[in-house]
């Protein structure tokens, strides 16, 4: 039975240097080989549905969603990107889903997730869909073996993608209410604070996260 290590977060927190370390740390000191996922790669989508036009979707509903015109306002989406969005969101579901399934059920292997579930309906929120019944299907979606959430100071995060990403100050707001709306009141989440704990803390932090013991038997 495989074993799963989530990575959720805003971008610019840290999740996917974190997720390097973390790669690194299990193959020296476990002796352990884990597979490291993006899940944004879609890959059961490219292999299974046979889809070239994956790429394209994701870069039109990006910049559809997050390109700001004159006012710094952003753009209404087409109604054809509105459906295109209402059935992408569920094939980007069931496309982590029946990895995860597999990960679970079928391997023996260490996954590392670079991004969850979670993310994804972040994601879709900030492009103002309506989701009640994709919340309740994120709530019900198989648990990783660890799950680290990592965020930051607004400012931080503004810094840290400012040059790379479209996103504004209140995107990376609204972006943390939505992560705590969805993480609170769970105490399995291992929160990750990158605006207070310098790198050499975040390492030691996930060391030590890795190295717990859940009854007599060792984490990893």
């Amino acid at each position: 039975m495989g074993k799963i290590i989530a990575l959720s977060g805003i971008d610019g927190s840290g999740k996917s240097t974190a997720g390097i370390f973390i790669k690194e740390y299990i193959t020296n000191e476990k002796l352990k080989s884990p597979r490291y996922i993006i899940t944004f790669n879609h890959f059961i989508l490219k292999q299974i549905l046979k889809l070239p036009i994956i790429k394209k979707i994701t870069e039109r509903k990006r910049s559809d969603v997050f390109d700001k015109n004159k006012n710094n306002k952003k753009k209404k989406l087409s109604i054809l990107n509105r459906i295109l969005l209402f059935f992408w969101r569920y094939l980007v579901y069931f496309d982590i889903l029946i990895y995860v399934l597999y990960t679970k059920w079928f391997s023996k292997h260490i996954y590392i997730y670079d991004r969850y579930i979670h993310d994804f309906y972040v994601s879709f929120c900030l492009m103002g869909c309506k989701l009640p019944v994709y919340k309740w299907m994120v709530k019900i979606f198989p648990k990783p073996h660890i799950h680290f959430y990592f965020y930051a100071e607004t400012e931080d995060l503004f810094f840290r993608i400012n040059d790379s990403h479209s996103l504004t100050r209140e995107d990376l707001e609204n972006a943390k209410i939505l992560f705590n709306n969805l993480f609170d009141n769970n105490s399995s989440i291992k929160r990750v604070n990158t605006s207070i704990l310098n790198t050499g803390e975040v390492h030691k932090f996930l060391k030590k996260t890795l190295n717990q013991k859940k009854g007599d038997k060792q984490c990893l």
